[in-house]
């Protein structure tokens, strides 16, 4: 496209930034993240598309360099209109020049359906895989299943292969058949599907059911916790535990043991409930292990309850935590080996928390005072943690059995 250029510049004009051109790739990249954006709605036929990208055309060119660079960026944009996929439009426009004479400028890419700006961001490939998707979930769906939900799973939906996809129906048709089946996953009879592959793809499946059912659960019966204990006295009879010191068992089961122990200890830390003797020194003692947050499971074991309950946990803010949700359970549970006292003899030997528990500590309302403080204390110095293994273990016993006495003195 030739330029009508006169001899000479009126030297008395002063220069003018040049507008900032949008070029061919700048375009592919807001179409781009136009897609990333919406195209889970448009494959679901939620919202229209109809994408209007400004290329911001220059004024006149000052001198004859700005001239030629305008004249690549024209050029450019002639190349990329000869090769426009379906439904991608450029507009033009005719402007006078006072300087270079007529020219024929680009205004503005048009892109009015999703498949055109799929096109022209180099994302056909994943479009046909979400509308594939699409269509298969809202065939099956029949209207069910609000738009909203298809639209969170659709990703996930998206990366299956076409033999998962016929799992996947198959199963949210055997869920919509059966709400409620009390099953196992392992007893599911759809060819195919095991444990494994329901965990892996229980964020498309979930929210799908869910939506229907109106229940959180998918109707499955599930494993029943587990809560470990060990016998610390020195009562051998063989009707407790059947002559076994250590057993693990579901919750339920060990709720009916025959135990009435005077000390509990409660710890989440395996080796230090392994190391805790069994040489009777304090009493009739029962050793639990339910670690991290389930340690609430443990805390309704009825039997916990005409007994003094000693929560050892690490020093971190999960611990507190923990101890937080147990005693909400089990009220009249006392922290050990969790002050300021631990904290501060054995900080050299502390790490620092990966991952803090984000929880103001006015918010543990289950904590005593000086529990509170030292979650602040915590909060305000790095947030160091002594894990439990760390605790000089003779420092371990003068504690516990402090504790000990103090109930039995």
């Amino acid at each position: 496209m030739g330029a009508e250029r006169r001899t000479g510049v009126n030297a008395s004009r002063r220069p003018r930034t040049p507008r900032s051109r949008v070029s061919p790739g700048q375009t592919r990249e807001a179409a781009a993240a136009k897609f990333r954006l919406h195209k889970r709605a448009w494959a679901l036929g939620m919202t229209d598309a109809d994408v209007s990208l400004p290329l911001k055309p220059p004024a006149e060119p000052q001198t004859s360099a700005e001239l030629d660079a305008v004249m690549s960026w024209i050029r450019a944009w002639e190349t990329a209109g000869a090769q426009l996929p379906e439904h991608v439009h450029l507009d033009w426009v005719s402007r006078r020049w006072r300087t270079w004479g007529r020219q024929q400028l680009p205004v503005r890419l048009r892109l009015t359906t999703p498949e055109a700006v799929a096109a022209w961001a180099g994302q056909l490939r994943e479009w046909r895989r979400l509308t594939h998707a699409a269509d298969m979930l809202a065939q099956w769906a029949q209207g069910a299943v609000p738009l909203p939900v298809l639209r969170r799973v659709l990703g996930a939906a998206a990366e299956l292969n076409s033999d998962d996809h016929e799992r996947l129906l198959a199963v949210l048709t055997w869920l919509r058949e059966n709400p409620q089946s009390g099953l196992f996953i392992r007893e599911l009879p759809i060819v195919g599907i095991d444990s494994k592959w329901l965990e892996t793809h229980r964020g498309i499946v979930s929210p799908i059911i869910t939506s229907l059912t109106g229940e959180s659960s998918l109707g499955f019966r599930t494993a029943e916790p587990r809560i470990r204990v060990r016998l610390l006295g020195t009562d051998r009879r063989p009707h407790l535990l059947a002559g076994l010191r250590d057993v693990e068992a579901p919750a339920s089961e060990v709720a009916q043991l025959p135990v009435r122990p005077k000390l509990v200890i409660v710890t989440e830390n395996l080796a230090s409930f392994l190391a805790l003797p069994a040489d009777g020194r304090w009493g009739d003692a029962v050793a639990v292990f339910n670690p991290g947050y389930s340690a609430s499971v443990a805390a309704r074991l009825p039997w916990l309850s005409g007994a003094r309950v000693l929560y050892w946990g690490d020093i971190d803010t999960h611990g507190f935590g923990i101890l937080n949700r147990f005693r909400t359970h089990c009220p009249h549970t006392e922290s050990v080996l969790m002050d300021r006292r631990t904290l501060a003899d054995f900080r050299h030997l502390a790490g620092t928390e990966p991952a803090p528990l984000r929880v103001a500590p006015h918010h543990l309302e289950t904590l005593t005072a000086a529990e509170r403080d030292m979650v602040t204390q915590l909060h305000a110095s790095g947030f160091p943690r002594v894990e439990q293994e760390r605790i000089e273990w003779s420092a371990v016993l003068t504690a516990i059995d402090a504790a000990a006495a103090r109930r039995f003195s």
